[in-house]
């Protein structure tokens, strides 16, 4: 089971609901994260759900492995994790996730990761007929995980969902692309989200990298979660 913990007015109506989690080059939990900074966005809530305990520590302080947090001044929900879902867990939890935000009006636009040997493309799947873009759309494939039954769930219950894939080349956080999500994000949405300080803390992260020879190449690999 999963459930939404909200406290206090949502302060929003009929929001757009960003949901970033793990993938690869972790480019969903990036961009939620990043978008919440910058925005000032202010936590509201947690996901309730039956993962092994894990406590976030965040500058001294214990959060929660999924938080959501509020955009007012853009009619926004952002929910964010860093932490990988478990097979068995995704369902439940996107379930929870559409429900809420089929109660709440909204309309969901998540974001994945996918690896590629050379990361220069962007795909998104969308419910939505009327949404204009220049993405190319994921004309075939397959989507596992909790991006996977998030678009499930929101196709049987009904709520406008938008996915975001960005095509990686690294199983490291990648800013540079996820810079690239918001830099488009910013053109559907009509934003203005400042993607120079998450590039210029990418630059300092490749910096460290390469001075750490055994990190350069990660010891393990992490299966993709796409297919096309």
């Amino acid at each position: 089971m999963a459930k939404v913990s909200v406290k206090g007015n949502l302060g929003v109506k009929k929001p757009l609901v960003l949901v970033g989690f793990y993938s690869p080059g972790l480019i969903g939990t990036l961009v939620s994260q990043y978008l919440a900074k910058r925005t000032k966005a202010n936590q509201i809530g947690h996901l309730e759900t039956e993962l092994p305990p894990v406590a976030m520590i965040s500058k001294g302080k214990v959060e929660h492995p999924i938080r959501i947090y509020s955009v007012k001044k853009k009619n926004m929900i952002i929910i964010s994790s860093e932490l990988p879902i478990p097979p068995n867990n995704a369902d439940a939890i996107a379930k929870s996730i559409v429900e809420w935000v089929k109660k709440i009006n909204g309309e969901i636009i998540c974001i994945e990761g996918m690896m590629a040997k050379k990361a220069d493309k962007l795909f998104m799947v969308t419910s939505k007929k009327n949404l204009k873009t220049n993405i190319q759309s994921l004309g075939e494939g397959i989507i596992m995980g909790i991006t996977g039954a998030l678009l499930l769930n929101s196709s049987e219950k009904n709520v406008p969902t938008t996915c975001i894939v960005a095509e990686t080349e690294s199983l490291m956080p990648d800013g540079k692309v996820s810079a690239k999500v918001i830099e488009k994000m910013n053109e559907l949405f009509k934003w203005n989200i400042d993607v120079a300080p998450l590039l210029k803390e990418t630059l300092l992260f490749e910096k460290k990298m390469k001075e750490m020879p055994q990190m350069r190449k990660p010891q393990s690999s992490e299966m993709g979660r796409l297919y096309g």
